[in-house]
């Protein structure tokens, strides 16, 4: 069988690339935050109440379980 590992390129460490640090998510309470269809499904926010992300689906908040917030 083939060998399927590739050594780096001797050039890659001469691309110097950078990236901009991950923006920080916007941060709502459970008063605060606006209706879930306001946000494309997959928006994520921080809820302050629950100290913790919550995810649009489009129509309604959700946790890192899948439930209802």
């Amino acid at each position: 069988m083939p060998s399927t590992y590739y050594p780096p390129s001797s050039r890659m460490h001469t691309l110097s690339m950078t990236f901009p640090p991950p923006q920080a998510p916007t941060t709502y309470n459970d008063t605060t935050r606006l209706a879930a269809t306001s946000f494309a499904a997959g928006t994520w926010i921080w809820n302050t109440d629950d100290n913790a992300p919550n995810w649009s689906d489009g129509t309604n908040w959700r946790d890192s379980d899948g439930n209802l917030t």
